[in-house]
């Protein structure tokens, strides 16, 4: 009820509005399912993504993959001329968040091996940065990784959950809650 932000988004590929309100209370098993042949869902940036700082939190339940699987599944990703970040499952090296500032060219890339990632079981992912430049990776409530990388103050145009291409969109996974902090 305090929460600052608006629900309302784009169902792609067809550009239907529609409104998917992450509720805290509500579990993975009916989130918003991912993958191949599934749509994703595209938010307005302005007033949910945070610019100078924040975290973004999310749960993630994988519905027919396991470790160590060499597809790469992609959660976020949000629309910026300055900014490249990636919320997704890496090929080979884990869960992570992969964030390059486009105008230094200089790039960040945290990730977690997940030790028990099996089908069906539920996993939180919290990224969190500051103005400052510090970044941190947290897993399943772990500390997993922390770096550096000054972001440029920049909007972010929009942001979409799942994905809107061939690349990433494999498996299925549900993604329980996304919550974005300044």
């Amino acid at each position: 009820q305090f929460a600052k932000g608006n629900p309302e988004g784009t169902l792609l590929p067809k550009n239907i509005p529609m409104r998917f309100d992450f509720d805290v209370l509500s579990t993975t098993n009916y989130g918003l399912h991912i993958g191949p042949k599934r749509a994703c869902v595209r938010y307005d940036g302005k007033d949910n993504f945070p610019l100078k700082g924040g975290t973004i939190e999310m749960t993630i339940k994988n519905m027919d993959w396991e470790y160590p699987e060499k597809r790469i599944h992609m959660f976020l990703r949000p629309a910026s001329k300055d900014i490249t970040m990636y919320v997704y499952k890496h090929s080979h090296d884990g869960l992570g968040v992969y964030v390059q500032n486009v105008k230094t060219k200089k790039s960040l890339f945290l990730r977690n091996m997940p030790k028990d990632w099996k089908s069906n079981s539920i996993h939180h992912l919290a990224y969190t940065w500051d103005g400052a430049g510090n970044s941190v990776l947290y897993f399943d409530g772990l500390m997993v990784g922390k770096g550096y990388i000054p972001l440029p103050d920049t909007n972010v145009k929009n942001f979409t959950i799942g994905t809107t291409g061939k690349w990433g969109n494999a498996g299925d996974s549900s993604i329980g809650h996304v919550r974005m902090y300044n």
